[in-house]
């Protein structure tokens, strides 16, 4: 028995402007997906609902009960395709296909010997034919009527009407925007140098393949690109290149249940003090085994691969093509003049000093600094550290 759809979502709250058809509507069918987020509703109108009405009606029904998706099939008992009913399939062809706005700008709908008459050009007609079967079944389904859905081309004389006010559009648009938007002085534009080609067709480059000392490859072959940051090669969906310092490895070996082979899945956290992210990439057990031991943790590298989602890890990572070892860019002191810092905490300072005193000085003498102060909290454990730095390291301040 079918029941009225007010009292069936009686807690949607529904703007005034479409009230009228949340109370006439009559729910004749309602599926629901298993995970209960997802419903489609069959339901009889007595008027013909605007395609923006049952918008907002499905809206305020996903709204209400918490829906990931909420569709509204409507049904009408018609004898014949009426002038509204024609306005809402015109509105939910150019909902669902938006170019079709323009191209059926200047088209007639008519029905003619039970069918469905669209004037239209000729690559209108090949570019919507999917579209147009697909409106011929929503209307079998509608209202039960069997009506063909004809693509009919313009006559001689509307077609050039058409091409004449779409010209005389386009001139008014570019003259407007050239009002908007003047066009800077040509004379004033410097002129860039065009490239000269090498061969006859360059419409594809093949990638050129990075040169690497076989000492710093770890495995697969780099392309020449530019490396990015990693809070930006988040956002990428091609092919990424980034650098940055492994902080942590995970390395696994996994046996396959299909086929028993062994493969190592190569695993470890990588940042550049923008963003970390996690590479990852399954090799065979041979390959795993020469290449595990040289990715460590403070290592600095250059990897190439495609962000993806991961769905065992329920993250983006970035699964690696290539990777390399690559040398760290080691910030400078570019003042004239050294300064001396005379306020310097170690690691021997709780909760205060992170480096070690080794590690102070040698930056030190890397930024000429001739002389440094260490003030710890209290202590003076840094003191042999300092001293076994200058006797067996050379490390002279």
């Amino acid at each position: 028995m079918a029941r009225a759809l007010a009292d069936i979502f009686d807690r949607c709250k529904i703007e005034e402007s479409v009230r009228a058809y949340f109370d006439q509507g009559e729910v004749r069918s309602l599926a629901v997906s298993p995970d209960k987020k997802t419903m489609i509703c069959h339901v009889g109108f007595d008027e013909i609902v605007p395609v923006k009405a049952l918008s907002l009606l499905e809206r305020a029904i996903t709204k209400a009960y918490s829906l990931t998706r909420m569709r509204i099939s409507p049904r009408y008992e018609l004898e014949g395709l009426t002038e509204g009913y024609l306005r809402t399939l015109r509105d939910r062809l150019c909902l669902d296909t938006p170019s079709a706005c323009g191209l059926l700008a200047d088209s007639e709908w008519k029905t003619e010997d039970g069918e469905l008459h669209i004037s239209m050009s000729e690559a209108a007609r090949e570019y919507l034919k999917l579209a147009l079967h697909s409106m011929a079944d929503r209307i079998r389904t509608e209202t039960g009527l069997d009506v063909p859905v004809v693509a009919v081309p313009f006559d001689d004389r509307t077609a050039k009407e058409v091409i004449e006010a779409q010209r005389s559009a386009r001139k008014q648009a570019l003259a407007q925007a050239a009002k908007e938007c003047p066009m800077p002085d040509p004379a004033e534009k410097p002129k860039k140098p065009r490239p000269r080609p090498s061969g006859e067709n360059r419409s594809f480059q093949r990638p050129k393949v990075e040169k690497v000392a076989d000492e710093n490859l770890i495995f697969g072959k780099l392309y020449a690109d530019e490396p990015i940051t990693i809070r930006d090669a988040m956002g990428e969906f091609d092919r990424v290149t980034i650098q940055g310092e492994i902080f942590f490895t995970d390395h696994k070996e996994i046996t396959s249940k299909k086929n028993g082979k062994e493969y190592v899945k190569l695993s470890f956290d990588i940042t550049d003090n923008t963003n970390s992210v996690r590479v990852t990439k399954f090799l065979s057990k041979e390959q795993g085994e020469e290449v595990v031991p040289l990715l460590k943790t403070g290592l600095y590298v250059t990897v190439q691969g495609k962000i993806t989602f991961d769905t065992f890890e329920k993250e983006s990572v970035l699964e690696a093509s290539a990777i390399v070892k690559a040398k760290k860019k080691v910030r400078m002191d570019r003042a004239e003049k050294k300064r001396v810092e005379l306020h310097l905490h170690t690691n021997m300072s709780a909760m205060d000093g992170m480096s070690s005193t080794k590690a102070l000085m040698q930056r030190a003498k890397l930024w000429e600094h001739p002389a440094m102060a260490i003030t710890d909290h209290g202590v003076a454990q840094a003191f042999p550290e300092a001293m076994h730095a200058i006797e067996r390291n050379k490390i002279d301040l």
